[in-house]
């Protein structure tokens, strides 16, 4: 998680006076802001210094003296808060339809600043909540409610709004900012038609507050008596009475939304409010399928019922989508947009030209006709609304803006109106976190286009692959009696078990069983192999022996031990010990031996001695007395449990080893050698390459492998690049797929996302990797006029470096070229005249006829 103020900020927009001192120019152009920015200037000296503490909310002195307001749950911020610097705070940031500033939260505090209540603040504030945790934050015109995850909403005040208790108002109270506004149900979900109704949702149903001068509470069904003296905050309903003649409701009253639909069946999904209407999104629990519900003015259609009267009852919307399942519904002042993943819906006043009617408003959901289309491999992902214009966006960055840009709010100059794909050309290698819409601008907060590919399940597969393996190159190490051995990186060895790289008999594992064991260890850090009841004791003579303490690997052993140690066994064990004279006097062994000799003595005081006196695993009778002898010595018996593994520190497992050894030139065996001269060397490791990746196969040299020093890896280049033209970039390339092999870990950006693409084709991996599909779309989110034809001619009609045709291109590229054609399609004009005839040497026929399809709209099947 980054940090809040790692994010960079682009704002747009505006009439003058917004944000800060800094930015407060009308129709501001596109200009790139730092978080820090929002700071006072005398406060940036003291960001990195630890001893600062966040604002306490009870220290006035932290508070300045033109503030807004003066309060201990309202402060400024002089100096970096440390609050919200930390990784694990998540920060949401809140659009504000009605008025302008930055506001976001962090589940804890809100911060803000600019225009966004009454009075406006030129550096970023913090107001307090009163300690509770934040689920939602809504921005009014001159006010803030917040809706806490215990049900709560409280206010930030600094408006009219009717929801604040009259005492709110009084003079006395003049300094007071936050509020918790009388509620007495848990609320689930909260909507603001910008501070003149409100709606909230509660598991018994509706409730909505202010002015209904339009419907817009969809009151239509109920008979409501207004009792204003009443203590409570909810009117109730009166059936029998008829409905009080009044356009504002000072107090919650109940949306009688049953009388609509059966709630048993239906469930609420979202509540959209506009300037003066309301449109749930509602779901049929038992279909699954989605509908839309309206009220209030439908002056202009923005209600998408059909009609230009208001509307006082909750409709449901006739509206069949076409393009898949409604993923949102947004509202601004007068309109409503619906998004589906291919196309957007809109219905509401049309003097933006925002769907193509003869009409000044659209009565019905019309779906917008964007002037360029979303390719069949995108879809949109969210939708933002200001007071009069709106942004969607794509899962590839690629935004629209539809409605109003009298104040530049789209960042590309001033326009009335507003209806196409927007010039995100300072986003191309960038990725868009989210997007703040103002009334009258627009905040893009975005960070580096960089996607971490994680392949750590395939990283374990292939390390167990290893472990079967016996590579001629690696160190062949036996057990004391040289009648088994196995082979295993030196590498490997150094670092866990570096006891076998020199083979001596008394200190070597005395069996099979514990040679494999001990293998297991290494690369798994458990025991797989460990199924005798003697097994473990011969691991525990060879930590005796070898003088290894490890709690780890002991730990591990003795649970081994204890686990296999069973009433049949136990004799058994002992006398092992004791015929082949192991150290049982010594540390770890010592523990053992102890066990079992508790073991045995519980027999004894079990009155079960018997058994040991019968057991025919004796052969002869002095072992039998040896035993007795020393269970009569045992003065204080333990018998041991298992420990719990995890309270132990582990050694580091195979997949850490191998991260650390990349590059490694001291413990490499192998070099990738792409230019000696220019010093393009990689050190690596034959048995890691082998085992993840086919292209690197030195089994097939048999024997030859052990004496290979090194490899040529130009051949991964040579078909789009002679050696003279591979350059530093190139190298660095190739560099971060092999340290992928290594750690299953990659980072796939826009500057580096072709180059992977070609070395993995080249490489002979699947092109159903993540990587190589992730590379295609970083590809395809960076074409430019500079870039497209070259990036059609490399990848997708590459040739060989002697100029003839190269072989069938394995890969399927059709994603790619599919939006390098689309992209063309609509720079046509500008490319034809920048590389005017020499475009034929790029493309194809056959890639020329699919750019005129494509802008004649028709299909070549």
């Amino acid at each position: 998680m980054k940090h809040y103020y790692d994010l960079e900020m682009y704002i747009c927009g505006g009439v003058g006076g917004e944000f800060t001192n800094t930015f407060s120019l009308p129709n501001l152009s596109l200009t790139h802001v730092n978080m820090l920015d929002l700071y006072p200037v005398n406060s940036l000296s003291n960001i990195n210094n630890n001893t600062n503490k966040p604002s306490s909310p009870n220290n006035k002195a932290c508070l300045i003296q033109n503030s807004p307001c003066s309060g201990a749950d309202f402060t400024p911020l002089d100096s970096f808060p440390n609050v919200v610097s930390q990784p694990k705070d998540e920060f949401e940031f809140v659009t504000t339809p009605y008025s302008e500033g930055v506001l976001f939260h962090n589940q804890k505090d809100l911060f803000y600043c600019g225009n966004i209540l009454k009075d406006p603040v030129t550096s970023l504030h913090r107001i307090y909540c009163n300690g509770q945790s934040i689920k939602q934050v809504i921005a009014c015109r001159h006010s803030i409610f917040v809706l806490t995850t215990t049900g709560k909403l409280i206010g930030c005040r600094q408006n009219e709004m009717v929801v604040y208790p009259e005492e709110v108002n009084s003079k006395k109270n003049v300094d007071k900012l936050v509020y918790e506004i009388p509620f007495d149900k848990p609320i689930k979900f909260a909507s603001n038609g910008g501070g003149k109704h409100f709606y909230v949702q509660t598991e018994d149903g509706l409730y909505a507050i202010g002015d209904d001068s339009f419907g817009q509470l969809g009151l239509g069904y109920s008979n409501i008596i207004s009792t204003p003296k009443s203590n409570t905050r909810v009117d109730n309903k009166m059936d029998g009475h008829e409905s009080e003649s009044t356009t504002f409701y000072s107090k919650f009253v109940k949306v009688p939304i049953e009388k609509v639909m059966e709630m048993e069946d239906h469930e609420i999904l979202k509540i959209e409010c506009g300037l003066n209407h309301t449109i749930l999104l509602m779901r049929n629990i038992r279909t699954g399928k989605k509908l839309l519900v309206g009220v209030g003015c439908s002056y202009y259609g923005q209600t998408g019922l059909n009609s230009t009267r208001n509307r006082n009852r909750l409709s449901v919307l006739e509206f069949n989508c076409e393009h898949g399942e409604i993923m949102d519904v947004k509202c601004n002042c007068n309109g409503t947009f619906v998004l589906t993943p291919k196309a957007i819906y809109y219905c509401g006043i049309n003097d933006h030209n925002i769907v193509a009617t003869n009409k000044a408003y659209a009565a019905v959901l019309t779906e917008v006709g964007l002037v360029s289309s979303i390719s069949r491999s995108d879809s949109f992902k969210s939708i933002v609304c200001g007071y009069q214009h709106c942004i969607v966006i794509t899962e590839r960055n690629k935004m629209f803006g539809l409605g109003r840009a009298t104040t530049n709010q789209f960042g590309n100059g001033v326009a009335k109106y507003y209806n196409e794909e927007l010039d995100n050309s300072e986003f191309k290698e960038k990725s868009v976190v989210t997007i703040v819409c103002g009334q009258y601008s627009t905040i893009f907060f975005v960070t580096p286009l960089i996607k971490v590919i994680e392949g750590k399940s395939k990283l374990e597969e292939d390390f167990t692959k290893l472990r079967k393996s016996n590579n001629f190159w690696d160190t062949q190490i036996f057990n004391a009696n040289k009648d088994y051995s196995t082979k295993v990186p030196s590498y490997l060895l150094k670092e866990k078990c570096s006891q076998l790289l020199k083979y001596d008999k008394q200190l070597a594992p005395k069996s099979k069983e514990c040679l494999d064991c001990i293998i297991d260890f290494i690369y798994f850090n458990e025991f797989k192999s460990a199924t005798k009841a003697t097994t473990p004791i011969d691991l525990l003579e060879w930590l005796t022996v070898n003088h290894i303490e490890d709690e780890y690997i002991v730990t591990m052993t003795m649970n081994a031990a204890i686990s296999l140690t069973q009433e049949e066994t136990v004799f058994e064990c002992i006398q092992y010990i004791i015929v082949n004279k192991y150290p049982k006097d010594a540390y770890p062994l010592s523990l053992y031996w102890h066990h079992a000799l508790s073991f045995c003595k519980q027999y004894i005081v079990e009155n079960q001695f018997g058994k040991i006196k019968n057991s025919s695993s004796f052969s002869l009778l002095w072992e039998k007395q040896n035993i007795l002898v020393e269970i009569a010595r045992l003065n204080d018996p333990k018998i041991l449990t298992e420990e719990v593994i995890q309270k132990v520190k582990a050694p580091p497992n195979i997949s850490a080893i191998i991260a650390s050894l990349f590059d490694d030139s001291t413990t490499s065996d192998i070099k990738l050698v792409l230019d000696r001269t220019k010093g393009f060397i990689i050190y690596c490791h034959k048995s890691i390459l082998n085992s993840r990746c086919e292209y690197f196969n030195f089994q097939k040299l048999g024997f030859q492998a052990a004496a290979l020093k090194e490899i040529d890896v130009y051949d991964l280049f040579k078909q789009w690049k002679t050696r003279d033209q591979v350059s530093y970039d190139d190298f660095q390339n190739l560099r971060t797929i092999i340290q992928y092999f290594y750690t299953g870990s990659i980072e796939i950006t826009t500057t580096n996302a072709m180059g992977i693409l070609l070395i993995w084709e080249a490489l002979g991996i699947a092109d159903e990797s993540n990587i190589f599909s992730t590379s295609q779309d970083f590809i395809a989110r960076s074409l430019r006029n500079e870039n497209v034809l070259s990036i059609i001619f490399t990848i997708i009609n590459r040739d060989d470096c002697s100029g003839t045709k190269a072989k069938s291109i394995k890969c399927n590229y059709s994603t790619l070229e599919f939006e390098c054609l689309n992209y063309c399609a609509s720079k046509w004009k500008s490319l034809l005249s920048m590389y005017k005839y020499d475009i034929l040497n790029y493309l194809t026929k056959e890639q020329l006829l699919k750019i005129t399809s494509i802008q004649n709209k028709v299909l070549l099947e």
